[in-house]
This record gives structure tokens, C-alpha cells and sequence, in this order.
């Protein structure tokens, strides 16, 4: 499941956002490097390394409020961590698939899931602003371990 983030950074996304600043487009980098959903702090400190300089936490934060905003990221809320958006610029819902065992999230977009949700958000009388689903589980590769570790044992 790792590499479905990595794959990521070979450009599968959308291209620069409008307004990216150097340092909104050098975190957006950071973040599709990264082989797992991040946390605001890692992402802290890959960037300051990057930059070798000390970037502090209210600038960190604010570039991925401002890459959330758009798309161009997501946040992983059961993980609080981030990855960078490989849908960038599609309005459909997201589901996300996060492994328990490796931390790793294979971002998918359902059209059936999503307008399931809307269904059943329309009969109940309420309007639905966005929805990202979060599925926590076991990932293939994991599983696959898991099988072999359990025959070898």
C-alpha cells in the first residue's frame, strides 16, 4: 500500500495550484514524497530540512490549510496526517482505505459510494457539503504477510 503514495510523486497529480507560493509548492513537493499519510510535525521537519532552516508550526499548518482548500491535499482525520491529493481537481467523493498495520492509505474515488451517501443524505432532508470516508483494515501486502507468517509459524 506504500506505493500507491509513492507513486504520487511521479506526477500523477494536477499540476501547481494558482497562488502557490515557493513555499506552498515546496511542501506540496514534500508531501507527495512521502510513502505514507504525514503528520503536520514530519512534514515540519522535512521541510525545514529542505529549506535548511527552521520553519515553525503556524506556517506549516497554514500552507496545508491552504493546500486542503483546493484539493491540492487531504486530510487523513482519523490519522490527522496528511497526503497530497492524487485527484487534485475532481469534486467526487474520496474513500480512503488506511491499513492498521503499516500506516500506509490508498486513496479511491467511488461514484457508487458517493452517490449512496448523497441518497440517503437527501432522505434524510440534509445537503451534503463534501464527504471523505475513512476505512480502517488491513492492506494487501499486510495480509499477505500476515498469511505467510502464520503458515511459516
Amino acid at each position: 500500500m506504500a506505493n500507491a503514495l509513492a507513486g504520487r510523486a511521479a506526477g500523477g497529480e494536477a499540476g501547481a495550484p494558482d497562488g502557490g507560493t515557493p513555499l506552498r509548492m515546496l511542501l506540496l513537493d514534500v508531501l507527495r514524497g512521502q510513502t505514507r499519510p504525514a503528520k503536520a510535525y514530519a512534514l515540519l521537519d522535512a521541510l525545514s530540512q529542505r529549506l535548511g532552516r527552521r520553519v515553525l508550526p503556524p506556517t506549516v499548518y497554514r500552507t496545508l490549510d491552504w493546500l486542503v482548500a483546493p484539493g491540492f491535499a487531504v486530510r487523513i482525520e482519523r490519522r490527522d496526517a496528511y497526503v497530497a491529493n492524487r485527484h487534485a481537481g475532481s469534486d467526487e467523493d474520496r474513500l480512503f482505505l488506511l491499513c492498521s498495520r503499516c500506516g500506509g492509505a490508498e486513496e479511491m474515488l467511488d461514484r457508487r459510494l458517493a452517490e449512496l451517501l448523497a441518497t440517503d443524505a437527501r432522505a434524510a432532508g440534509f445537503s451534503v457539503a463534501r464527504s471523505v470516508v475513512e476505512v480502517e483494515g488491513t492492506c494487501r501486502d499486510c495480509a499477505a504477510e500476515a498469511g505467510r507468517a502464520g503458515a511459516a509459524g
